[in-house]
């Protein structure tokens, strides 16, 4: 049996591009990333937030 394969999302180092930012949800210092200028908590807050919304609109 082979091991599943790696989900990148679930990895905050994944996509740090190096530039020292705010993050828009909480407003600490955080490396910006390929996704905006999230930290990877917010992000996943932010995510799960759209997908909610998405959800309710396909109801």
């Amino acid at each position: 049996m082979s091991t599943p394969e790696p989900q990148p999302w679930r990895d905050p180092e994944r996509y740090k591009t190096g530039k020292l930012t705010s993050c828009l949800g909480c407003g600490n210092s955080c490396r910006k990333t390929h996704w905006g200028a999230w930290c990877y908590g917010c992000n996943v807050e932010r995510i799960e937030r759209i997908n909610k919304t998405f959800a309710d609109l396909m109801k």
